[in-house]
Formats: C-alpha cells, sequence, structure tokens
C-alpha cells in the first residue's frame, strides 16, 4: 500500500517507526493533533470590506479530506450568489469549479507548514481570496506564474498526492486556474505575496475588451452565461444601470436579444443568430 511504502521511509526511534510529516498529513485521521497548522479556516463576509462575518468554518482531517470539504463549502456558498428568473432559481458560480478545486490544493501541498497559521479562505462579495504560508518557493518568479516552470517545496507530499489523484499533472496546477478562468471570460486570478504569505484572488468580474463597445461586451456576456440580468450586467461589467438600460434597449431595437419578463425577474437572452 502507498502508507506503506511512505511509513518505511520515516525514521525510526527506539524501535518504532516514527511518520513524516508528509505521512501524516495525508493518511493519519487527526493530522490537526500533530501539526496545528493543518486546518483551512473558511470565513464568509458580508460586503467587500470584511467587517461583518457571515459564517466561519475550521476544516481538518487529512489533505484529502480537507480539500473535498472546504471545496465543497465554499462552492455551496458561491452557488448562493444567484440569479433569480420568474419561478426557478438558477446558480451562477463566480469561480470555475475546476479552478476553485486547484488552488486548494495548491495551498495545502506547497504551503510552509513550519509557519504557524492556518490556510484561510475568504469570500466576499465581489472576489475569492485564499491565503496560503509561505512565499513562493526557490526561482519561481510570481510575474512568470503559468509559464509551466515547476519548483517544488514539499516534493514528497507533491509526488504522493499525484499518485492519490489529487494532483492532475505536477507544475500544472497555476496554468489550469488561469486557462479555466479564460474560458469563462472572468478577469484573470491574481496571485500576490503579503509577508509571509502567498494569497490568490479570484474576482467576480468578466474581462472586459476594451477594444469592444459595451453594446459587443454585453454580447459576449450573455452568449456565456445564457440568460442575464441587467444587474449582474452592472456587476460583471462594472457599468452603471443608467449605461447598461440604455445599451440593452439599443441591443433590443436592433433585434439582437430578447426580453424575457417583467419587473425584478427580467432577464435577456440571444436572439436567434445574433
Amino acid at each position: 500500500m502507498l502508507a506503506d511504502k511512505l511509513i518505511t521511509h520515516a525514521v525510526t526511534h527506539q524501535n518504532h517507526y516514527l511518520p513524516t510529516v508528509a505521512g501524516t498529513l495525508l493518511f493519519c485521521k487527526n493530522p490537526e493533533d500533530f501539526i496545528p497548522e493543518s486546518v483551512i479556516i473558511c470565513t464568509r463576509f458580508e460586503g467587500t470590506t470584511g467587517r461583518n462575518i457571515i459564517q466561519t468554518e475550521e476544516v481538518t482531517g487529512n489533505l484529502e479530506k480537507q480539500a473535498d470539504v472546504s471545496f465543497k463549502l465554499i462552492k455551496a456558498w458561491l452557488s448562493k450568489n444567484y440569479t433569480l428568473h420568474a419561478m426557478k432559481l438558477k446558480s451562477q458560480l463566480p469561480v470555475p469549479s475546476e479552478a476553485l478545486r486547484e488552488a486548494i490544493i495548491n495551498a495545502l501541498i506547497h504551503r510552509k507548514y513550519s509557519i504557524p497559521g492556518a490556510i484561510k479562505i475568504a469570500l466576499y462579495d465581489n472576489r475569492l481570496e485564499i491565503f496560503s504560508p509561505g512565499c513562493f518557493p526557490g526561482l519561481v518568479d510570481i510575474n512568470k506564474l503559468g509559464d509551466g516552470t515547476t519548483y517544488l517545496r514539499n516534493p514528497t507530499l507533491a509526488r504522493i498526492a499525484h499518485k492519490m489523484g489529487l494532483v492532475e499533472k505536477l507544475g500544472s496546477g497555476i496554468r489550469l486556474i488561469f486557462d479555466s478562468c479564460r474560458k469563462m471570460n472572468l478577469k484573470k486570478p491574481i496571485y500576490s505575496e503579503e509577508g509571509d504569505f502567498v494569497k490568490i484572488t479570484f474576482y467576480f468580474q468578466h474581462e472586459k475588451n476594451a477594444h469592444q463597445s459595451d453594446e459587443e461586451n454585453i454580447l459576449k456576456l450573455i452568449r456565456i452565461k445564457k440568460e442575464i440580468t441587467v444587474r449582474e450586467v452592472m456587476r460583471q461589467l462594472n457599468i452603471s444601470r443608467n449605461t447598461v438600460t440604455r445599451k440593452m434597449n439599443r441591443l433590443l431595437k436592433q433585434n439582437k436579444i430578447l426580453r424575457i419578463g417583467n419587473g425584478p425577474s427580467t432577464y435577456f437572452i440571444i436572439r436567434g443568430n445574433s
């Protein structure tokens, strides 16, 4: 078994095997009992400032459990960012699932466990932030992330996580995050180093093409979302209600979109082959 192979590489003390840090993190039922830093603190805030906490959860267990539980928790919180269309409730995840999963696993695998402190995931109305203890290791250039350069802080942890299926391909995580956001026309996530932490920020806005008109950006957004409200366009493209209303009316007159419903439940879809 993989666990047995890992334990056989552990050190011995008085004829007893002592598991490695990697073995404890991956296979121990409660690794936080031995490595207090091995937890994820997930917090959901009201608004964008972090002043008002709606909910906080501490996620424990081995790394596979932490990844699974925190992913499902954040995904559930993100799904609350919904759009109400008449009699149906349509969930809109502002972060691609594969990007969210990869970012959480990256934080677990590549964090510096010698630094006291948990991994922190903070959800605001306009963004998601994941803090991982430890700056980027080795010769990693923060300005060239996603170019395929790989430098593993915890190589044993990374290799075994790969064999377990937690990591698909070593060194491809950040590129996967960037690619999945680009495919959804979302703003590129931002990595930053803050003290002894690395932070990745997902912004809940679609990338606005400066070379396209507002109408073209709105049409592109509707094609991605399939259907959309005025409020959602305002939030995604960061333009005022008056501007959105004016642009939508122009697109309606040009027969490029259709208005569905009335009042707060109104949404828009692409007309025909527009």
